[in-house]
Order: structure tokens, then C-alpha cells, then sequence
């Protein structure tokens, strides 16, 4: 009876993770959609993705953090969301 009871958790871990896996898949595939609109709409809503953790607020441009989304005006310069 373990040998069957152990059978049955490591398929279980193996069906877990293919559920996660294409789970993630799927996830990554959806398109990324941009507010529509002038800095009164989209600084708020990368204020509130920033705050979420979804997207980076960098004073300076980079290119490690993966494609630029939008460059805020702000009083200093520019605050980019990557």
C-alpha cells in the first residue's frame, strides 16, 4: 500500500506542475493593453501598477528591465515605467 500511496503523490506533483506550467504559459501569451489616453489617465495607472509591483519606476532609462512603457512628465525630468 505505500508503494501505491507514493505512486500517487508523485503523480499528483506531476500533474501539479504541468498545470502550473501551462497556467504560466497562457498567462505570458495574453497582450499587454496600454490606457488609452493623455498623462491625466496613464500616470495613474502606472502609479497604481507600480504600486502593485507589476512595472519598475526608474528616474533614468535602462535597458535591463525590458521594454519601455511610458515616460511620465514629472517636475525633475522624466519617470520611466518599465
Amino acid at each position: 500500500m505505500g508503494k501505491y500511496v507514493l505512486k500517487r503523490v508523485i503523480l499528483s506533483f506531476f500533474t501539479l506542475f504541468i498545470i502550473m506550467s501551462l497556467t504560466f504559459i497562457l498567462i505570458k501569451l495574453l497582450p499587454f493593453e496600454r490606457p488609452v489616453g493623455g498623462d491625466d489617465v496613464q500616470v495613474p495607472y502606472y502609479d497604481r501598477q507600480f504600486n502593485l509591483g507589476y512595472v519598475y519606476r526608474l528616474d533614468s532609462p535602462t535597458d535591463k528591465y525590458g521594454e519601455l512603457l511610458y515616460k511620465s512628465p514629472t517636475v525633475k525630468g522624466k519617470t520611466n515605467y518599465y
